[in-house]
């Protein structure tokens, strides 16, 4: 992607922060940096580096670490252990040492699914790696311990990471050379400000990129919040030239949201790319890489340097305590006064779930399926994303973490209660793999091809490439959306038309509410759930009077024919969208199996999963049956 306008890929380098040696910009001196054990040396003197001790095991060649918390020795300390990154030299060519980090968060589905730390050699590997061997871990008492192996491939001082890095100056290196190419082309508008700065004073980048229609002769104004040194203020647009604004890294640790923002911005920087410059046409886009730079640099995994999450406070941050988290509000409150914001992206990592998906708000039934189309066009594009795991609940607006803070105060959440905007999404991705990759057609014309299509692959691992194509579908599903994309997916795909895609989402909604439904009235019954009878194949129990009138709400005073009817109109709809629901289920399984197969044919290995699908197709079939037959009784 990057290559196609003359630009290396990004790769991190463990560098030093500029920034950590200036007075007053919070170094968090005081904590060990190096260890010497016999012949090798361990270190974290860089930018995102972090490792609290290192003590040699009994076995030659083998290492227990230890993950220093974020915010350690501070009176606001944290329990968040995830994050490492640190460096290794002293050792001989091809010597096996073995590392065990002993006091992570625990971590156990991750490693399931064969999450390995990555690994980067200067001078010798051109881009970060997965360690060869898979990890092995378990619960212990202060938490949980990984213990991995690495043969080194030479001498040379070698890198490693809970995952693939992206520091500051990683970040400060990549936005200079977009800078300096950006300013040699006369077919688009860019500008590089400073946003805000963060609490130890560290500067929160500000892009502006989009086509030079549209622009007006003045500045943009100043924001509300207290001024800053911003540099040259970007030029004004046109209100009709709608915003879209994209923030990441947010939790410092999450380096695949910045891997996602990068494909983001390789993909709306291409010259020849037609969807790209139809963006550039469309939008302004304003892009923030590194919301809380003070936490990344100082190799914390969620916290900033004050110990606080601050996807928690956008509902009412504090210019004095939240700087960054204010900053970006402010941004945004301010585009939404002028009446041109369209789209907030919202970038992170997940550990639990596979794939990437995206967290909705829980919106009314016609902008529901504004979501629910642009998600599912987003998975159209892009293999990686797996519609199936995005949220549309209204649970996930308001749940609290372990803490007690809510997700009322995160970005998502908050800026939907402030503005009412239907495109606010948290974009997920897991650190490690997909589950199952989806089925991409070309992006085609009729006559040209921009982009290959490609085939369904079960747990397919990450790249730093693969992160970045969930950024540019991030894109193309929202030029689908407007249907401005002159290679849309969509007429390749079973949905033809935007027309049939919208009501296939209004069935999807209909389908999630008369579940719920069901669900609510089946627990009316005076024995046990019908789906639950229907599984031992006894006779579903006959309902009571007073259930049905406490399920219908009318105390049985309402006609019975107007009645039936209306039950049966009902059961109906939701035979019908639980079929599109397992059919769905289905052919994804189907998929899975047949890429299994493929895998088997060029020697792979024989999988008991293969069984298991076959069952889990068949009872698919089953449990349509059975909730078909479960509906008769309301």
């Amino acid at each position: 992607m990057w290559r196609a306008i003359g630009l290396d890929e990004p790769v991190a380098s463990p560098q030093l922060d500029p920034s950590s040696s200036v007075e007053g910009k919070g170094n968090q001196d005081g904590r060990q940096r190096e260890w010497s054990c016999g012949r090798l040396k361990f270190r974290t003197d860089f930018d995102s580096g972090n490792l609290g001790d290192v003590i040699p095991c009994t076995k030659e060649g083998e290492y227990d670490l230890w993950v220093r918390p974020d915010c350690s020795g501070q009176a606001c300390e944290t329990k968040h252990r995830t994050w490492f990154y640190f460096g290794v030299s002293g050792q001989s060519a091809n010597e096996v040492v073995s590392f065990n980090v002993v006091n992570m968060n625990k971590q156990a589905k991750l490693y399931s699914f064969d999450m390995r730390p990555v690994y980067f050699t200067p001078g010798s590997t051109e881009q970060w790696l997965p360690t060869s061997d898979p990890v092995r871990h378990q619960a212990v008492n202060s938490g949980f311990k990984i213990s991995f192996s690495h043969r080194f491939e030479s001498a040379r001082e070698t890198f490693f990471a809970f995952c693939i890095p992206f520091s500051c100056t990683d970040n400060e290196r990549l936005m200079a050379t977009v800078q300096k190419h950006a300013e040699q082309r006369d077919d688009l508008y860019f500008c590089r400000e400073i946003l805000g700065y963060s609490k130890h004073g560290r500067p929160i980048d500000l892009l502006t990129i989009t086509s030079k229609g549209g622009m007006l002769d003045s500045a943009e104004a100043p924001l509300s919040y207290p001024c800053v040194d911003r540099g040259d203020a970007a030029r004004a647009f046109d209100p009709k030239k709608k915003i879209f604004v994209v923030t990441s890294r947010v939790h410092p640790g999450e380096t695949p949201a910045t891997h996602v923002f990068n494909g983001f911005l390789g993909f709306l920087l291409q010259r020849d790319d037609e969807r790209a410059i139809k963006l550039r046409e469309k939008f302004v886009f304003k892009l923030i890489p590194i919301v809380n730079p003070d936490g990344v640099s100082f190799g914390h995994y969620r916290s900033d340097s004050q110990g606080q999450n601050l996807n928690r406070f956008y509902d009412d941050p504090k210019p004095d305590l939240h700087p960054e988290t204010f900053a970006v509000k402010s941004l945004i409150m301010y585009y939404f006064g002028k009446g041109s914001l369209e789209v907030c992206i919202d970038l992170h990592a997940h550990a639990n779930r596979m794939g990437s998906f995206a967290y909705c708000n829980h919106l009314s039934s016609q902008q529901q399926i504004d979501t629910i189309m642009y998600t599912k066009l987003v998975a159209m594009n892009c293999p990686y994303f797996d519609f199936r795991s995005c949220s549309f609940s209204e649970r996930n607006m308001s749940i609290k973490d372990k803490n007690g803070e809510s997700k009322e105060g995160s970005n998502r959440v908050a800026l939907y209660r402030s503005t009412n905007l239907v495109h606010i999404y948290t974009i997920e991705t897991n650190y490690s793999c997909a589950s199952l990759t989806t089925a991409v057609t070309d992006a085609t014309d009729g006559t040209k091809t921009l982009s290959p299509g490609y085939k369904v692959q079960s747990r397919k691992k990450f790249t730093v490439d693969s992160f970045g194509q969930i950024g540019k579908a991030l894109l193309v599903g929202m030029l689908d959306v407007r249907e401005w994309n002159p290679y849309s997916r969509l007429k390749s795909s079973e949905f033809k038309n935007m027309q049939i895609l919208r009501n296939w989402a209004s069935s999807y909604i209909n389908a999630s509410v008369l579940s719920k439904k069901f669900k609510s009235l089946s627990a009316l019954s005076p024995k046990k759930s019908s789906v639950a009878a229907a599984a031992t194949d006894k006779p579903l129990p006959k309902p009571r009077r007073s259930s049905i009138s406490a399920a219908r709400g009318d105390g049985g005073g309402e006609n019975k024919k107007e009645r039936r009817k209306s039950i049966f109109d009902q059961n109906k709809e939701l035979i019908r969208a639980m079929s599109l629901e397992n059919r769905e289920r289905r052919r994804s399984i189907a998929l899975q199996n047949e890429a299994e197969k493929d895998k088997r044919a060029v020697g792979g290995d024989k999988s008991v999963s293969d069984k298991l699908n076959v069952q889990r197709l068949e009872l698919d079939g089953v449990e349509t049956n059975e909730n078909i037959k479960a509906v008769r009784w309301f």
